[in-house]
């Protein structure tokens, strides 16, 4: 990573602090991922995670539990964010339940939801005290559209 760093025509630094928004706050990032990565023993990039190789669907599940319970405390400990949408290895939201409610139900709640829901959920969303989710499906050949709650 290195050589290719001081091989690119521009300051790989510089360019992360333009997308995150401060040099701080890459700096949090490089931290936040060197803790979840020593955590998990998946710093040595050189070896493949378990998912890359003949993982059943179990194995996934348990290998998604870990890292998004991970994850997860790392971003209530540390107060951020930065693994929200991209997780390491795509696992956290694929084969988690803690990802699923990040990705879907808190946004969903988040944008869509009463003034009452907002105030009840997202806090326990965000504490980590509730994991839900949001399913939707395609609605073929209904003129109307059905709202059904479980």
């Amino acid at each position: 990573m290195e050589k290719a760093r001081g091989a690119a025509s521009f300051d790989p630094f510089e360019l992360s602090c333009l997308i995150y928004g401060s040099a701080e706050t890459v700096e949090q990032r490089r931290a936040a991922y060197e803790r979840v990565e020593t955590q998990l023993g998946t710093r040595d990039t050189s070896i493949l995670p378990h998912s890359y190789c003949n993982a059943n669907r179990e194995q996934l599940y348990e290998e998604g539990l870990e890292i998004g319970t991970i994850v997860f405390q790392d971003g209530l400990k540390h107060g951020h964010d930065f693994f929200l949408e991209f997780t390491p290895r795509g696992i956290l939201s694929n084969a988690s339940p803690i990802g699923l409610s990040e990705l879907f139900f808190g946004p969903t709640i988040e944008m869509c939801g009463s003034a009452e829901q907002k105030v009840y959920w997202l806090p326990l969303v965000k504490d980590g005290k509730v994991f839900g989710t949001y399913a939707q499906t395609e609605l073929q050949g209904l003129q109307q559209p059905v709202l059904r709650t479980v």
